[in-house]
């Protein structure tokens, strides 16, 4: 992510709560362009990890908080987006990245939504 989109990114976790749903409604133009961005990321990430280029376990011990807190933020989005472009597996690999860490049995406590 270049520093323009980190500070995009920062700009919009400053106006939409880190922990909270958003709203379709509460995206203004730019916000829908920060979150394509980050989640087109996020979505390369999880491609890494589905196809064993990065380590689960290491990348759970990192991100699964994140993502796990980023995808009850973003579903919203990603379902709206989905719908809008006709594509039904746009985000599919964050998603299948969520719902593994979800049954993951190792996950700690405080990690699980």
């Amino acid at each position: 992510m270049n520093q323009r989109h980190k500070k995009s990114l920062y700009h919009f976790d400053e106006k939409h709560s880190t922990n909270e749903v958003i709203p379709l409604s509460a995206y203004s133009d730019g916000d829908l362009h920060t979150a394509s961005v980050y989640l087109k990321d996020i979505e390369q990430l999880c491609v890494g990890v589905k196809t064993g280029l990065y380590d689960y376990e290491t990348f759970k011990t990192i991100m699964a908080s994140k993502l796990l807190d980023d995808y009850s933020r973003f579903e919203n989005f990603i379902n709206n987006e989905r719908i809008a472009r006709n594509w039904p597996f746009l985000y599919s690999r964050f998603e299948d990245v969520v719902k593994r860490l979800k049954k993951d049995k190792t996950l700690r406590a405080h990690d699980r939504p």
